[in-house]
């Protein structure tokens, strides 16, 4: 067995600091590399914005945004939800004639956040809950950030606005037994559109699935053989497979074979 041969000693010379800087990432430790990090650029150079803006005004810039949350992969849901806070916010804007971006100052979404907590809902006649105003401040605060960084603005104006506090979200009441028999009693079954409430009931409770996962389910998304449901594109864009219980599996195979070829036409 040969031995091994020690190592040829290190050339002797003058040394000279190297800054941590210009070593590679792999080189630089600890505060070192939070320094190398802080001077590198994110994604390895300077982001291109791709979404068009047809014109320099804010309802420009404000399509513009919304084509760039659907490249962005946002569910259908949020575009819709910021679609319409952007709407309510275009509105108020042509109010008081601001309609160029880089004419807001922080002072007016100031004025735009006291215009959300004295707006009152024509339909309800109440006043707005403070967990949509802070939907739609959120929505403004990521158009003004997503501006800021087209270089259309020098800075967020809506970076540093004081948010009224959420709202804590209580927990419901769970029903009794003898309540949920009541609730399944309701639907009339001798009906086909009772046996359809029926199904629905029994769906939501066995599955816990959402009212707008439920309204886009298709036939073939339940198994009738091993009693699962597929629900497709749920929140988060994400699909998972539920199983389905006896009782529920019962009235589901009824509505299908009973009354959903009644509503097919």
């Amino acid at each position: 067995m040969t031995p091994l041969q020690p190592l040829d000693p290190p050339e002797s010379g003058p040394t000279t600091p190297v800054d941590p800087l210009e070593l590679p990432m792999a080189a630089c430790k600890g505060a070192k590399y939070i320094r190398a990090m802080n001077s590198r650029r994110k994604g390895g150079a300077a982001a291109v914005e791709a979404t068009p803006v047809q014109n320099d005004s804010i309802r420009g810039y404000a399509a513009a945004f919304l084509s760039h949350l659907a490249v962005r992969g946002l569910s259908e849901s949020s575009i819709v939800f910021n679609d319409w806070s952007m709407r309510g916010f275009l509105q108020w804007a042509d109010s008081i004639q601001l309609h160029q971006p880089e004419r807001f100052v922080r002072t007016d979404l100031l004025a735009y956040q006291l215009h959300l907590h004295e707006h009152v809902c024509q339909r309800t006649g109440e006043p707005l809950c403070v967990n949509t105003q802070l939907g739609r401040l959120g929505v403004v605060r990521r158009f003004f950030a997503w501006m800021c960084r087209l270089g259309r603005i020098p800075a967020n104006p809506a970076a540093d606005l004081d948010l009224p506090r959420k709202q804590s979200m209580r927990l419901p009441k769970a029903l009794s037994p003898e309540e949920l028999s009541c609730v399944f009693a309701r639907p009339n079954t001798s009906e086909t559109i009772g046996l359809r409430d029926r199904a629905i009931l029994e769906l939501l409770y066995a599955t816990g699935i959402r009212r707008t996962e439920l309204t886009r389910l298709d036939c073939s998304d339940y198994d009738p053989i091993m009693k699962t449901l597929l629900v497709r594109q749920g929140k988060g864009g994400k699909s998972r497979l539920l199983p389905v219980g006896e009782r529920a599996a019962f009235w589901l195979n009824r509505f299908l074979f009973e009354a959903r070829p009644v509503f097919v036409h």
